[in-house]
């Protein structure tokens, strides 16, 4: 069950870099089809304190990053990136070039600290 759906609205935003550090959790459990449900918390994170996965195989092209910006500008940022432990981004990396387009100063993520180094290639 989702706490809060993230409105992803300038204001929203605005609102969640005046009340940092913030958090957000999905409960643990089961679904609907009995799959394991983890607990899912997205934290708002400065840009700078990221650092990209040495072996990101994506690319992202400067009319990609203009692209995604212009989709965070109309509809705000709707997918959090994803990172480990050590704010390694393990998905994101192209959303977060066009957060720092855009300069937003704290992006969404969420932390995921059960993987280990083989699942996160």
């Amino acid at each position: 069950m989702v706490l809060y759906t993230f409105q992803a609205a300038a204001a929203d935003h605005d609102r969640a870099v005046s009340q940092k550090p913030w958090k957000e959790r999905r409960r643990e459990g089961r679904d609907e089809k009995g799959y394991d449900m983890l607990e899912l918390e997205i934290e708002y994170l400065p840009t700078g304190a990221l650092r990209p996965y040495p072996r990101n195989a994506r690319t992202h092209s400067k009319k990609q990053i203009r692209q995604i910006a212009d989709s965070i500008r109309q509809f705000g940022f709707t997918n959090p990136l994803l990172i480990d432990k050590d704010q390694m981004i393990l998905a994101g990396h192209g959303r977060l070039a066009a957060a720092e387009l855009v300069n937003m100063e704290l992006v969404p993520c969420v932390r995921l600290e059960h993987m280990s180094p083989t699942q996160k290639k």
